[in-house]
């Protein structure tokens, strides 16, 4: 009874082996499969010989700009005046701009009251 046990162990643990060795190519080839397919995505136009179009439209590459910063802020000189055109107190003309008709609905405004106004 020991033999026979024995040789059906053995005949278990070989046909074990087996299936491992069996397992053991297909993750293989798996890992080849996935290795393939990471880098393919990550393939685009700056790294390849695909066209733009084919890129991802909803990745942006980050922009590279050969200039380099200057250090200055943006604007006016520090410690000089701001300058910019002052309203007059008695300005030389007044235009009035009254629309003849609604662009919405197309509905005559001449009945319409002023809501407000605009001073440059």
């Amino acid at each position: 009874m020991s033999e026979s046990f024995s040789g059906e162990a053995e005949a278990v643990i070989a046909a074990l082996r087996g299936q491992l060795a069996e397992r053991d190519v297909l993750i293989e080839k798996l890992a080849e499969r996935v290795s393939e397919l990471e880098a393919r995505l990550s393939r685009n136009s700056r790294n390849s010989s695909q066209p733009p179009s084919a890129d991802n439209p909803f990745t942006k590459p980050a922009p590279r700009s050969l200039r380099g910063r200057s250090g200055r802020r943006p604007g006016k000189q520090p410690g000089k005046p701001g300058s910019r055109l002052e309203p007059r107190a008695q300005p030389d003309e007044i235009t009035v701009h009254v629309p003849q008709w609604c662009t919405g609905c197309g509905d005559d405004l001449s009945w319409g009251e002023v809501v407000g106004d605009r001073r440059r």
